[in-house]
């Protein structure tokens, strides 16, 4: 019976040593809001000065280009100065490294962000028919899903000639792909350019339109769609020209080309008929494509294109006409 006894008391005593540490256990610690999580993420790696300089987006002397990158982003351009340096360009102003770290700082301050609600989700294109057409008729028809204020698009209110009418768009961040279309021309399609992650997400070029909406669609690397339209009043409509274009269209010395600072440029004598246009432009940096233009006659004739590359290098370009025919510059 003792035996017996003794073990039923131990087991009591096992029981109220739990029940004890089960009363007077701490509760688990409340997870940090993110801010907070952030900032100690960044102390823990960088030092408290610097992750508090990192987070109100302010560069500092001897910064290095990853705790840049983080304050304010990545650069419009980086220029690169042999042997260890390097200036980088933003809209705000410049940069300038050695060795890997700030020896200059010519930046105006960010500025402060109001208290924003958390920005809507910006649904992809899943399931559909994602050639041109398919992701015209998608995002015009539900704009409102996918306007977004990363995406700018430029054109003037007015132009007096539609046959020429300039057009800027860019979207902060990278991109894979961008459409560019008018919702009045009977194919809106005015082209389509896709970018190489060394490609900045940047278009300049002139389409012709009769008065309407300039629509750009930018797309991400994980298929979600941004997009951005402006409204132009056009005094002149510019029409499709259905002339016999002479053969071939893509003649030597038909293309002038300027690549500076990973800016290229170019200006293309075309005649830009429905059976005679540049059909691809292809932007090189020593070689490899960062950029490739799909046109269509809705291109102004003689067209112009301009994008960049955020790599240094020699650029060269390659365009190519709908019957084959092909010219190269740099």
């Amino acid at each position: 019976m003792y035996p017996l006894y003794r073990s039923l008391l131990a087991c009591g005593v096992a029981l109220l040593i739990v029940n004890q540490a089960s009363v007077h256990a701490e509760p688990p610690a409340a997870a940090k809001p993110p801010a907070e999580a952030r900032r100690a993420e960044f102390a823990a790696t960088y030092g408290a000065a610097a992750a508090d300089a990192i987070l109100a987006g302010v560069v500092r002397i001897d910064m290095t280009m990853e705790q840049v990158l983080l304050a304010r982003g990545a650069p419009v351009r980086k220029e690169v100065i042999p042997p260890d340096a390097e200036l980088w360009h933003y809209a705000a102003g410049e940069v300038a490294f050695s060795g890997g770290k700030v020896t200059y700082v010519g930046l105006a301050p960010k500025p402060l962000k109001a208290q924003e609600p958390a920005p809507k989700p910006k649904p992809a294109v899943v399931d559909g028919d994602r050639s041109a057409a398919g992701v015209f008729a998608t995002v015009n028809r539900g704009f409102a899903q996918y306007a977004s204020p990363a995406v700018s698009i430029t054109a003037p209110d007015i132009a007096e000639n539609g046959a020429v009418v300039p057009v800027t768009a860019e979207v902060d961040g990278s991109a894979r792909r961008a459409w560019l279309f008018v919702d009045t021309n009977s194919d809106p399609l005015v082209c389509e350019i896709d970018f190489s992650p060394g490609a900045k997400a940047f278009l300049s070029t002139r389409a012709r339109m009769s008065t309407g909406d300039l629509l750009v669609v930018f797309e991400r690397a994980d298929g979600t769609m941004e997009a951005a339209r402006k409204r132009v009043q056009v005094t002149l409509p510019g029409r499709l020209d259905t002339q016999v274009a002479s053969a071939p269209v893509m003649k030597p010395g038909a293309v002038k080309f300027r690549g500076v600072q990973g800016t290229a440029k170019t200006l293309i004598t075309s005649p830009q008929t429905t059976n005679g246009y540049v059909q691809t432009i292809v932007f090189r940096v020593d070689g490899q494509a960062f950029a490739t233009v799909r046109g269509t006659p809705w291109m102004s004739k003689d067209p112009y294109f301009s994008t960049v590359s955020m790599t240094s290098g020699t650029l060269s370009i390659e365009v190519i006409g709908n019957d084959g025919s092909r010219v190269s510059a740099q």
